[in-house]
């Protein structure tokens, strides 16, 4: 008797393991990309986080001394000294809300602004995935903010 069916014990062919190779590198590519749109999210995540802990610490020195410190002039960046923003952090609290670590949440290209009365002050980050996060001293925060008013609060 003939047999109808036999069993070819040679292993896969070149195609079936191209064709499982394909597979698997366009699954590891999708799942790469959902991975790293995750991260940016996380990413922001934190940065918003962080300027709301600055926030925090902003409004317990206030609270304390009146003022967020005793500008020269208009703040335009995050290293202006005598301020919660002063980068040797001599007056402020926790030493400091210094310029690097405003600096660190985002880009590395953080602004910030503060009142020429030193009454108020704003921060603005750019985030990973785009746009800014702005947040001030009136207990704002958005995103897409670019710019501040001349009294160094977000423009909203």
């Amino acid at each position: 008797m003939k047999k109808i069916y036999q069993l070819n014990n040679h292993g896969f062919s070149l195609m079936e393991i191209i064709v499982v190779i394909a597979i698997i590198g366009i699954l590891a590519s999708i799942i790469i990309v959902s991975l790293n749109s995750a991260r940016e999210k996380a990413n922001d995540a934190t940065i918003k986080t962080n300027l709301t802990g600055t926030r925090n610490q902003a409004e317990l020195y206030f609270s304390e001394n009146n003022n967020y410190g005793q500008p020269s002039g208009i703040v335009s960046d995050c290293d202006e000294p005598n301020t919660i923003f002063d980068p040797n952090g001599s007056i402020s609290i926790n030493k400091g809300i210094k310029s690097a670590e405003i600096k660190s949440f985002g880009l590395g290209s953080a602004v910030c602004s503060m009142s020429v009365d030193g009454k108020s002050w704003a921060v603005s980050v750019p985030l990973k995935k785009g746009g800014n996060w702005c947040v001030d001293s009136l207990g704002y925060s958005e995103e897409g903010i670019t710019g501040f008013s001349s009294i160094g609060v977000c423009n909203h």
